[in-house]
């Protein structure tokens, strides 16, 4: 492969990435940011959407993150019926790039 194509093919994947958190970010605003406006959470403040908070939580994964959107827990509602699979993915991709400390 020569190093053109392989640029050419690293930089869609960047762009795609990019473009990827953006929806999942929309998304997020749209769904979640009604509880979890500026990482906080308004029905359990101790559960607030900082990386400590998340990792203490169990929260730290996709897939508990998965489970959580889905089913939801305590005061949160389920969102497997509202949102879709692919939607699901990019809030949570957004969660584990925004939220989480590497």
């Amino acid at each position: 492969m020569n190093n053109c194509l392989l640029i050419l093919i690293i930089s869609n994947f960047l762009n795609n990435n990019e473009k990827n958190l953006e929806i999942g970010k929309n998304l997020f605003i749209k769904n979640c940011n009604q509880c979890h406006i500026d990482q906080k959470n308004l029905i359990l403040p101790e559960k607030k959407l900082t990386s400590l908070s998340l990792k203490i939580n169990g929260l730290e994964k996709y897939e508990s993150i998965y489970y959580e959107i889905v089913n939801g827990k305590n005061g949160m509602p389920g969102f497997g019926n509202r949102l879709s699979k692919k939607e699901i993915n990019l809030i949570i991709n957004y969660i584990l790039n925004t939220f989480i400390d590497k």
